[in-house]
């Protein structure tokens, strides 16, 4: 009789179990129960830059231009010369000066993707023997192409444009003077008389501001390994390469950092990026700074030393 209600028993369980089934909930591979919707990063693509264009495209040293760019997935967006500007639109500003080499933009954003960079290339040049359709500007005074570098080639054959040589400060050789529209009357004793030249404007550049850190942030501890650290900052007005200094506290001396004894532990120059990754050496703290560097070399202030730490 046991047997026989047993044997019933076990009949019956397994009924229940194929009626009706248990719900499981299930998470996709790789996600946390705990974790929010609005803990997620908020950027999942690299930032992208659809247009960057100039109009127009020739001006005379001083006239306006209008800069007008379209980016994707960026949230900090910068314009040297000009500085962060929206994600997408338009900058009016004023032709640039014989100092500047080209205009770059940087689009980024707070994933952990590298910039996305862009150019307008400039090219200064003086008249030789045409004078570019519906110009009615001063003669002494260079003419500005922007664009890229297949279109300013283009432009200077078409109109016989005489390239500025930017690193002769004081004359420009083999500078032909344009023929006046109207003949010029005589006067007396009009002797040496010499034509008009282009004359460089100078422009006097302060020091560079210290760039501002973005990551990691002041006394930030890590505890993964490898030790592999990315440094971020943003950029700087006018800076065309930028410095990093990295300190380690005991690499040197026991218990001082190697700046302090007067040794460098590593120092990364001319890095054209506005970041840096590398990776870092035992479970000790560690610091880092960062200074820009114009055209001409001249670097600006350091940013103040960021602490670190790896505990492995």
């Amino acid at each position: 009789m046991k047997t026989i209600l047993h044997s019933l028993a076990i009949l019956f369980t397994a009924f229940l179990l194929f009626s009706c089934k248990a719900t499981i909930p299930e998470f996709e591979y790789g996600s946390n129960p705990g974790t929010s919707a609005q803990e997620a990063p908020q950027s999942q693509y690299p930032p992208r830059i659809d247009r960057f264009e100039a109009d127009p495209q020739m001006a005379t040293q001083g006239e306006p231009i209008t800069l007008s760019w379209e980016t994707q997935h960026a949230t900090d967006v910068h314009i040297s010369g000009v500085g962060r500007v929206s994600p997408s639109g338009s900058r009016t500003i004023a032709s640039p000066g014989i100092e500047l080499q080209d205009i770059m933009l940087t689009a980024s954003n707070d994933g952990n993707f590298a910039p996305a960079t862009d150019k307008l290339d400039v090219q200064y040049t003086l008249f030789s023997t045409k004078v570019p359709d519906g110009y009615a500007g001063p003669s002494d005074k260079p003419m500005i192409i922007i664009g890229n570098r297949g279109n300013i080639t283009n432009t200077i054959n078409r109109y016989k444009l005489q390239p500025v040589n930017k690193y002769t400060i004081n004359k420009y050789p083999n500078l032909k003077p344009l023929t006046p529209v109207k003949p010029v009357q005589a006067t007396t004793q009009a002797v040496n008389v010499k034509p008009m030249i282009a004359t460089p404007m100078y422009f006097n550049m302060a020091q560079l501001t210290a760039p501002q850190i973005i990551s990691p942030r002041n006394n930030s501890t890590f505890n993964h390994y490898p030790r592999k650290l990315t440094l971020r900052w943003k950029p700087v007005n006018n800076a065309s390469a930028y410095n990093v200094d990295i300190d380690c506290l005991n690499c040197c001396v026991a218990g001082k950092w190697c700046a302090d004894v007067g040794k460098k532990f590593k120092q990364v120059k001319s890095q054209r990026n506005t970041y840096y990754q590398f990776s870092f050496v035992g479970a000790q703290p560690g610091r880092w700074r960062v200074q820009a560097v114009d055209k001409n070399g001249k670097a600006g202030k350091h940013s103040p030393w960021t602490n670190f730490k790896f505990t492995r």
